[in-house]
């Protein structure tokens, strides 16, 4: 499956790995969407990684947040999800974690947000 994020204001980005974390998100977790190229069963591990890596490389300066305007698109071989409001926190082909977000998004809110769903998802199963 190929993964691509898109937006008026942005090149599309081909990406291995993407957590889509939506406004609705900080009130209820449930909307976040996290989609890989490989789903297996141990996709849920590399959510997880990918939460925690962009959180901790962002809060030490190493990762920022490009912002973009209007709606992000994420297209999956099957599936399309479309955002007005929010973040995705993506892994490139290269590994390198890239973050978008809408114009006046506190990222680190979303980010810590990611984060937590990703955390709980992967306990929930140990």
């Amino acid at each position: 499956m190929k993964l691509t994020v898109l937006n008026d204001t942005l090149q599309p980005l081909d990406c291995t790995a993407v957590i889509v974390v939506p406004e609705q998100a900080l009130i209820e977790a449930g909307h976040i969407r996290c989609l890989s190229e490989n789903q297996t069963g141990q996709s849920k591990h590399e959510f997880h990684a990918l939460g925690q890596m962009a959180l901790i490389q962002y809060e030490d300066g190493e990762l920022s947040a490009q912002q973009v305007h209007g709606p992000l698109c994420v297209a999956a071989k099957d599936e399309t999800v479309d955002m007005n409001n929010g973040i995705v926190i993506c892994r490139l082909h290269s590994g390198a974690l890239t973050i978008l977000s809408n114009a006046d998004r506190p990222v680190r809110k979303y980010l810590e947000t990611a984060n937590r769903f990703c955390t709980r998802w992967v306990r929930l199963d140990i």
